[in-house]
């Protein structure tokens, strides 16, 4: 991760937030996508990375509602 990544990180530990063990990267997917108006799904195997990290943000956002 980027420097800053790591410092944004470090202040939300100070504030006692919960952090999520998944992160979505700087991708050229995402800025696409929108400009397509339509998701990395959409984009087929070149978004593969950007749709993997969709994924695990997913699950790891239904892991912390479902507790």
């Amino acid at each position: 991760r980027p420097a800053l990544s790591g410092d944004v990180l470090e202040v939300l530990q100070d504030f006692k937030l919960r952090v999520l063990d998944a992160a979505l990267s700087q991708r050229s997917a995402y800025a696409l996508s929108a400009v397509r108006g339509t998701s990395v799904y959409g984009l087929g195997r070149a978004a593969a990375a950007a749709q993997e990290e969709v994924d695990r943000l997913v699950s790891a956002v239904v892991r912390l509602i479902e507790g």
